[in-house]
């Protein structure tokens, strides 16, 4: 950062940014397209001076000189921003000090972004600019991410109501949560206010955010930034008579327009403001106006759009007050054909019943969930193994594949007057678990399963419309309902498939199955926060424990995102290639694993046809099931001399290579899932390979792929680095670095 100092003087222009009736317009020095990019602030003016506005090109025209705001349209694409303002006397009336208050935004900030982002914890890291003041009488902090775009305000303004949910009222209540705005103003970084000047964090600056454009909420689009789509936000449409009108129908307004100024309009563009398109007309010179009646001094535009209340096409000038009325253009009926069914279905869509909602887990949080304070783990440690479970009480168990969760289930005592339901969300996983558990299989049941006839059984989220819980009594009687404990396994994929369409009605079910169950267990290797508070919400004044495994059996493993599949094809026939020139006591081995059966299938008669001499096998759902189950029952022995060992999800959960001739995975995914249990399983059957090279096909969906955000699931290295509230959340390694 510069220390020189400027002055109002060295500014290029010191005027209003807009028409005013005290003044000139910033325009009047600029053309429209020359402050578009540029950083607009504005000077406060005491008294009732209207504002003023300039712009600035580099932090040392402004650096030091009080009261100057960057001016933001909250229209366009802007950072992700948080204010953070704290007086001595608020926080000390609070009993808190400011250095727990900018901690607990700070990552809420961060575990919002994680949120949204496709990157790690370690590069939103890295893209943080945090300013502070150098008031010592409050704690005053300004939280930006660099490295991408918000869509609009509407998007800043949820995440900014998400970091307060997950701060906390406590903490969160020093938040700006009404900073953003259709236009809203945030004070410069660099600029003085009472003689103290917000500067960067020297942790920002390490970093190399030392440039005036880097600080920037609006920042300039040379930068290139990558605008993140609409996640947390609805679409504000203020009209909801509003339509979409086709650029070709506004070509035909345009040039109607064009014909009839012919002697005072030049030309016209179509721009979209607000999601909705407007069409502006450029002057050939300055005449006097035929709408406003008045002479323009510089380039005063006028615009048209379709009204949506008739579609007729009305035009007007910038100049014009919005009770003076514009030139109207009779519309096509087609226009006002479409307005009228457009009006008809929104109207059907008012009367539209709605259902309860169903919690839209890490995306949109639920309205119940409160966040009074963050969660602290009854117990954390960092071992091999799942360390034996508590006999009472609800439990929550946080811990990584390979750590024999499972395993520590069929030791858990449960007493004979109590029965066990498992809920899972695939056929397959049910089927492993059967035996080890000594399950009854829905499957294997017809009709209804009624609790009381089965005192041990797995079901799927699908089949929850089946589950009873009813007495033997054929008569009324007022027995009371089968006692049992609830194992939800794989929560996170128990709550993405019971918000699917694919549960039907078993949403209820599943909220009634949890409210009245005896005690629950809850596992997952990614269980978080808002896993426990989703269920909390549903076992209210329930005793409970928190348990962490933060041990890693996933780390120095690699993971490459490849572009396309032909990427990952090419490596493949490379490795291919190689092993067949070697002897088979030289070779390494390989597993190809893919979603689709017909991938399998195709790679493999392939790579059979151009590689005889590989040893290939093959397992997908058209597959010898005798051959299978004979493999299955001993790997070991069964690929100890394979080359490639390519599969779908039919490979059953619960087979386990530990064979180090296994280096390399070649993967074709066809979804992309962030905690996709079956792809998990799928990926880890092959114990020892460190090297996986990936496709994902992109479904339909507002999350892209990215080599960032790829299984960063598996990656969260540095968990027991943390502050104890925030173990097992992978934020960052060292929390001080950033004070």
């Amino acid at each position: 950062m510069s220390n020189n100092k400027g002055s109002l003087d060295c500014l290029p222009i010191y005027s209003f940014l807009f028409p005013n009736e005290k003044g000139s317009s910033l325009y009047n020095a600029y053309d429209r397209n020359e402050v578009e990019d540029k950083l607009v602030i504005k000077i406060d003016q005491d008294g009732d001076h209207a504002p003023k506005f300039s712009v600035a090109d580099d932090i040392s025209e402004v650096y030091g000189l009080p009261r100057i705001h960057e001016c933001i349209n909250g229209q366009k694409p802007l950072r992700a921003v948080i204010d953070i303002d704290a007086t001595q006397e608020d926080m000390g009336a609070d009993g808190v000090k400011p250095g727990s208050v900018f901690i607990r935004i700070c990552c809420s900030f961060i575990r919002a972004l994680y949120r949204i982002l496709d990157c790690t914890w370690e590069d939103i890291l890295k893209g943080l600019v945090i300013a502070t003041s150098s008031d010592p009488s409050k704690c005053s902090y300004h939280i930006i991410y660099a490295l991408a775009l918000l869509i609009n305000h509407h998007e800043l303004k949820a995440f900014t109501e998400l970091v307060y949910t997950i701060t906390g009222e406590k903490f969160g209540k020093y938040i700006d949560r009404g900073l953003p705005g259709q236009n809203f103003n945030l004070r410069l970084i660099g600029l003085a206010k009472k003689g103290r000047v917000k500067r960067i964090l020297q942790f920002s600056l390490n970093n190399g955010w030392n440039e005036l454009e880097y600080t920037r909420v609006q920042p300039p689009t040379s930068l290139e930034l990558k605008v993140r789509p609409r996640i947390l936000s609805t679409e504000k449409n203020n009209n909801p008579l509003r339509i979409s009108v086709g650029s070709d129908i506004l070509q035909k307004y345009a040039d109607l327009v064009l014909q009839k100024y012919s002697n005072y309009l030049r030309d016209w563009t179509i721009e979209e403001r607000d999601s909705e398109n407007f069409v502006y007309f450029n002057r050939k010179a300055p005449l006097g106006c035929p709408l406003c009646k008045r002479i323009h001094d510089k380039d005063q535009r006028w615009f048209g759009h379709v009204c949506a209340s008739s579609g007729r096409f009305i035009v007007k000038c910038f100049r014009q007050n919005s009770n003076e009325r514009g030139v109207v253009f009779e519309c096509d009926p087609s226009i006002a054909e479409k307005i009228q069914q457009n009006n008809k279905n929104l109207s059907l869509a008012s009367h539209k019943i709605k259902g309860p909602g169903f919690p839209k887990a890490f995306v949109k949080m639920p309205s119940w969930v409160k966040y009074n304070e963050a969660l602290t783990a009854t117990e954390t440690y960092k071992e091999r193994y799942v360390r034996p479970l508590p006999n009472e009480g609800d439990i929550y168990v946080g811990s990584p594949w390979e750590t024999g969760k499972t395993y520590v289930l069929e030791h858990l005592t449960i007493s004979d007057d109590v029965n066990l339901l498992v809920l899972s969300t695939r056929h397959s996983y049910s089927n492993a678990v059967t035996t080890r558990l000594n399950l009854k299989s829905y499957c294997d049941i017809d009709g209804n399963i009624n609790l009381p006839d089965h005192k041990r059984v797995v079901c799927q989220i699908e089949s929850l419309h089946r589950i009873t819980n009813n007495c033997k009594c054929s008569k009324k009687c007022k027995c009371l309902p089968t006692q049992y404990d609830l194992w939800l396994d794989e929560i996170v994929s128990i709550i993405a498939q019971a918000q699917s369409h694919l549960a039907g009605q078993s949403i209820e079910k599943l909220y009634k199955l949890i409210q009245e169950a005896r005690r629950i267990i809850v596992m997952d290797n990614d269980l978080t926060d808002l896993n426990i508070e989703w269920i909390k919400a549903l076992r209210k004044d329930i005793p409970l424990s928190i348990i962490h495994n933060t041990y890693q059996p996933q780390k120095g493993k690699t993971f490459r995102l490849a572009p396309n599949k032909e990427t990952v094809l090419a490596e493949l026939w490379d490795w291919a290639k190689q092993m067949s020139l070697l002897p088979f006591e030289n070779r390494t081995s390989a597993s190809l694993i893919c979603h689709l059966r017909k991938d399998v299938q195709g790679i493999v008669r392939a790579l059979k046809t151009d590689f005889p001499e590989l040893q290939i096998k093959e397992y997908h759902g058209k597959s010898d099931p005798v051959e299978k189950a004979q493999d299955f029952s001993n790997v070991e022995e069964s690929w100890k001399d394979i080359d490639l060992v390519a599969y779908t999800s039919t490979l059953k959960i619960g087979v386990s290579c530990t064979n180090p001739k296994f280096e390399q995975a070649f993967c074709l995914f066809n979804s992309y899932i962030e905690t996709n249990a079956r792809t998990n399983q799928m990926l880890f059957c092959m114990r020892c390979i460190k090297d996986y090279v990936c496709h994902i096909e992109q479904r339909l969906s507002n999350v892209p792929v990215t080599e960032k955000g790829l299984f960063q699931w598996l990656l969260n290295a540095k968990r027991e680095c943390l502050p104890q509230e925030l173990q097992n959340r992978g934020i960052f390694p060292d929390i001080n670095s950033i004070i």
